[in-house]
């Protein structure tokens, strides 16, 4: 069962059918600013298909999410090539030994998970997506590994999930090429509970869940770990001062 729904603003003034409106008109992939429960909001369609993170290009047209069969991952256009998340991603690769099992929960940086997690074991909840959860889905489950759509590497790794009404999944970085990837799944509701199943046999479960916002793993504490371990290839210190929006954001124009 997922845990319980985050709202971080109140939606907009206005009829559903209005705000609906408004929000489909201005949206960008997993968006910042309208949250609310998607129930409230009546649509004539769930055909949302334009957010950046969830629209596929195959022949170098837009696809739409409801069309696609047997999805793979597939190429983010919302993203540059990203450098520093790979040398991020190969250090946890390359001291795995080391960090696994870490009690702390080590945070992977990431700005794209809209759900945090608690320990079977312990009280502590609200925990951003650690690694060592990571280090299972990468070992287990599908859609967290996979061939890059970009060079067609076995280099992808999921590095967050989530989603808005009916779009969403698992957003993967490839260590080869450094494009950002993505991996359809369904809306948030639809994501959770794929995440849910997936990370059963693991030591975590879902805490909470939301629409418009991510549960951001910070930079510091895995930075400082590589460094401390002797990780000679790490982002140069300014990425840490780089604070990126959201992924999974809502944003309206007023």
């Amino acid at each position: 069962m997922l845990g319980e729904t985050v709202q971080q603003e109140a939606a907009p003034k206005g009829t559903p059918l209005e705000a609906f409106n408004l929000v489909q008109a201005n949206l960008q992939p997993f968006t910042k600013g309208i949250v609310g429960k998607p129930s409230n909001i009546q649509k004539p369609s769930l055909a949302i298909h334009r957010p950046s993170c969830g629209t596929v290009v195959r022949n170098n047209e837009d696809v739409k999410f409801k069309k696609i069969e047997n999805m793979t991952w597939e190429i983010s256009e919302r993203f540059g090539k990203d450098e520093e998340m790979t040398l991020i991603i190969k250090g946890c690769l390359q001291f795995r030994k080391e960090l696994e099992g870490d009690p702390s929960h080590l945070p992977f940086p990431q700005n794209s998970c809209c759900y945090s997690f608690k320990a079977k074991d312990e009280e502590q909840k609200n925990i951003s997506l650690p690694l060592n959860l990571l280090y299972h889905l990468w070992d287990t489950a599908e859609g967290w590994r996979g061939a890059c759509a970009e060079c067609g590497a076995e280099s992808v790794y999921g590095i967050g999930c989530g989603g808005m009404l009916s779009s969403g999944g698992v957003m993967g970085h490839c260590i080869a090429c450094h494009q950002r990837n993505f991996f359809w799944v369904g809306g948030l509701t639809k994501t959770g509970r794929d995440l849910d199943s997936k990370i059963l046999n693991s030591r975590y479960k879902i805490s909470k869940y939301g629409y418009g916002m991510c549960f951001r793993g910070e930079k510091a504490p895995i930075y400082n770990r590589l460094r401390d371990l002797g990780c000679e290839d790490l982002p140069d210190a300014c990425w840490l001062l780089d604070h990126k929006p959201d992924d999974a954001s809502l944003s309206l124009s007023k």
